[in-house]
């Protein structure tokens, strides 16, 4: 999505969290698989009971993403796996959050919560979360861009270097260290 920018300090991705599950628990649950797994929003808000309880069982899942087709594989960790646990213990079947999320209803709240923590709340969507999750895995894991192009199920790595604000005017920016 155009305009939308990642959350770039793990600290405030924590406050935009702890801050949206104080005021929605399904939509901070929701966030929170979201931004762990690099999610689209189509994609977590498809997750089914199933998925979650073969997650829990193998400590991975393999979903399908509904924008390409392709097969993505999400770790169990210590994020997620309590939201899959708590949701899979009160479902026998159907999807995963119970409903179905409505995305323009999601991203109000977004921006909502952004707001409130003075964020540049026009730029901040769903996908804000998936371009966090580039951004960071890139600049704070020191991920190589390659492997998170690949978790990204993205077709090419240019497009992951635009997500993880590896953009033309940064990396031009790098041959001026004089190294």
């Amino acid at each position: 999505m155009a305009g939308t920018v990642p959350i770039r300090k793990i600290e405030d991705l924590q406050l935009f969290l702890d801050l949206l599950s104080s005021r929605n628990e399904l939509y901070g649950n929701f966030c929170r698989v979201q931004l762990s797994w690099g999610l689209r929003f189509s994609d977590c808000a498809s997750i089914t009971v199933e998925d979650a309880r073969q997650c829990l069982q193998h400590g991975y899942v393999k979903l399908t993403e509904r924008k390409t087709g392709k097969g993505r594989l999400c770790s169990l960790n210590e994020r997620v796996s309590p939201v899959l646990r708590a949701y899979a213990a009160d479902r026998s079947e159907g999807l995963l959050w119970g409903r179905t999320i409505v995305r323009e209803t999601y991203n109000l709240k977004l921006k909502e919560i952004a707001l409130m923590l003075g964020m540049d709340w026009k730029r901040v969507s769903s996908h804000t979360l998936r371009k966090s999750f580039a951004y960071l895995l890139v600049h704070h894991y020191g991920i190589p861009i390659e492997k998170v192009s690949q978790q990204m199920g993205h077709s090419s790595v240019a497009y992951t270097r635009i997500y993880a604000g590896l953009d033309e005017d940064a990396l031009l920016s790098l041959t001026k260290l004089g190294l």
